[in-house]
């Protein structure tokens, strides 16, 4: 029996028709200005009913089983063929005088919410994720479609997963950056420099770093770091700590003459503990040698020592204004101007930050 399995219901103050009525239009409780909407609704007893699983073409007699109509003309003696076939007749009469099927229209229709849908029918949804790089969050999304065989229930946006479609989308927007994406300091782009450096001059194992090679092997670097991470964001691309990646990639024989043979930092004539650029350029004087004295450190054409210059400046202005009034003082005006000129020439010195020469590097690798 089904007659419980659907039900008339007075949306406003809950009255239950009775299932013996066969044409409720109006609520009983009804009275004029008692503002109250009496509107009848169906109601469904998932316990009763299930989403239908036919595949008739007329949806009247495929969804059957969700009509009032149906379990009441089943509660009086109507059997399910022919109940179908009630419909299939009284669809034939309306195409008749309607027109061809293909320009039928729907005269009337009732809203099914999502709520109801899930109830009844939430294990036949199917959902298809996409993971894609939102522009306005700047982070990794995954959108994920709903539908209920060709009906498109809607699109939601999720938090992605830990997984292999999520490290993938990770990777691509990271290749897709030309690695912008990662958070590159001056520590590794410093040890960068330097592997690079090696490789240039000393050749094999030093690895190639540069960015082009890093963005070739992104798959054989990244992927496994992100995948014991369990990556599933920007944030996760952001903490990639480059400086043990980059050290990591230098191969074990080697690794221990890294900063013996591309030291991060040099003492020059001077004395001054200076920072080494190994970005290329050279100019003149005797610096401090590299790599195994194939290569010389050497500064920077043209620069100049802002706090040498600084110093100059100040002892400048004490000595302009001061007055010769004895022997003593004037010994001091040229103790002082001899300074300037030190400082000036000082300042053509080796400063905070040096370039790299590389001097008979060919003649080397021959004589290898």
């Amino acid at each position: 029996m089904t007659g419980n399995a659907t039900s008339i219901v007075c949306a406003g103050c809950g009255f239950v028709m009775s299932p013996d009525e066969p044409y409720p239009f109006r609520c009983p409780n009804a009275r004029p200005s008692d503002d109250i909407d009496h509107v009848l609704v169906r109601e469904l007893d998932p316990t009763h009913v299930g989403f239908p699983q036919g595949d008739e073409a007329n949806p009247y007699v495929r969804y059957r089983e969700l009509f009032h109509a149906y379990h009441l003309g089943l509660g009086h003696g109507i059997t399910d063929g022919g109940f179908v076939d009630l419909v299939e007749s009284l669809d034939k009469a309306v195409a008749e005088v309607d027109g061809r099927r293909r320009n039928g229209r729907i005269r009337l229709a009732a809203p099914l919410g999502t709520a109801q849908l899930d109830e009844v029918a939430g294990h036949q949804v199917d959902e298809h994720a996409r993971m894609v790089w939102d522009s306005e969050r700047d982070d990794l999304v995954a959108r994920v479609e709903r539908r209920l065989g060709r009906l498109r229930l809607g699109v939601v946006e999720r938090r992605p997963p830990a997984g292999t479609a999520t490290i993938t989308a990770l990777v691509d927007r990271v290749r897709s950056t030309n690695l912008a994406a990662l958070s590159w300091t001056d520590a590794a782009r410093s040890l960068q420099a330097r592997v690079g450096f090696l490789r240039a001059v000393l050749g094999d194992p030093w690895p190639d770093v540069s960015d082009a090679a890093l963005r070739r092997h992104l798959d054989d670097w990244l992927t496994p770091v992100l995948t014991t991470a369990g990556a599933t964001g920007r944030t996760d691309l952001e903490r990639v700590d480059l400086v043990r990646v980059l050290r990591a990639m230098v191969p074990a024989e080697v690794a221990g003459d890294l900063d013996r043979l591309a030291p991060p930092a040099a003492t020059v004539p001077s004395g001054r503990r200076v920072s080494l650029d190994y970005g290329g350029g050279a100019a003149p004087g005797d610096p401090p040698v590299l790599a195994g004295g194939r290569v010389a450190a050497v500064p920077q054409d043209g620069h100049r020592i802002d706090r040498a210059v600084m110093e100059a400046k100040h002892l400048l202005g004490r000595i302009a204004g001061q007055r010769p009034s004895d022997g003593r003082t004037v010994e001091a005006r040229r103790n002082r101007a001899g300074a300037v000129r030190r400082d000036r020439n000082r300042a053509h010195r080796p400063a905070m930050t040096a370039q790299l020469r590389l001097r008979g590097a060919n003649a080397d690798r021959q004589d290898a």
